[in-house]
């Protein structure tokens, strides 16, 4: 039985819901199983007992330019609505587009790919509380950009480090602010920089306690000062 003052909560990520069970248009014969993967990811978290859940991106596989987006959006919230608790979404880079960069396979982030994320998933960031905890979760794609909305988030971030407890604060965003170190080259699985110094200089500064990441289809884990990514 579980002490009063205690709480759980589960993390998912990278569903990769496709518009049509069993079809999907990757190269990789592993998409077309993204929808009935899912529900039996909602099963195993359904026996768990959370008191809410965090989607850390990647949705849908179409992108937002794809006519599929708004279908396979829909089929999301079909499978969504099996889960027995209340779940948050922030935006992975099939959701809103990549991240700014010379290389990214697929179109970079956009005001037009954030108003198709919003029309359907709502809010791109948005924090919560839970408990005395304060959980943030960011829109980790707009890091770097020339977007406004990159700017506005990081004000937006900077207050609510402000104004949360010193060490009972939950970031979550799609990409790792990195893999192997905090000055490796910007490649697809983590945050380029500057944004990426400037976020860790911040999780440092408010003794974030942990920042949550998908993106990489596999399990990592590191530290950075006091905060375990």
């Amino acid at each position: 039985m579980r002490r009063p003052d205690t709480f759980s909560f589960g993390v998912f990520t990278d569903a990769h819901i496709t518009a049509v069970d069993g079809v999907s248009d990757s190269p990789f014969n592993v998409n077309s199983y993204s929808n009935t993967r899912y529900q039996a990811a909602i099963k195993m978290m359904n026996s768990l007992g959370l008191d809410f859940a965090l989607n850390l991106g990647d949705m849908v596989h179409p992108l937002p330019q794809s006519p599929e987006y708004i279908t396979a959006a829909k089929r999301y919230f079909e499978l969504s609505s099996q889960l027995n608790c209340v779940h948050y979404n922030i935006p992975g880079n099939h959701d809103i587009g990549d991240k700014p960069s010379k290389w990214v396979p697929a179109a970079q982030i956009s005001s037009k790919s954030l108003e198709i994320y919003e029309s359907q998933f709502g809010a791109h960031y948005k924090a919560f509380s839970h408990m005395g905890w304060r959980f943030i979760l960011l829109n980790a794609e707009l890091f770097n950009s020339q977007l406004s909305k990159n700017s506005e988030q990081k004000k937006w971030f900077v207050k609510e480090l402000e104004n949360a407890e010193p060490g009972r604060t939950f970031v979550a965003l799609h990409y790792p602010p990195f893999l192997y170190s905090p000055h490796e080259v910007d490649h697809y699985d983590n945050i380029g920089n500057a944004d990426r110094i400037w976020f860790l200089n911040k999780i440092k500064k408010y003794n974030v306690a942990a920042v949550l990441s998908g993106h990489v289809h596999n399990f990592w884990l590191n530290r950075f000062h006091d905060t375990e990514l």
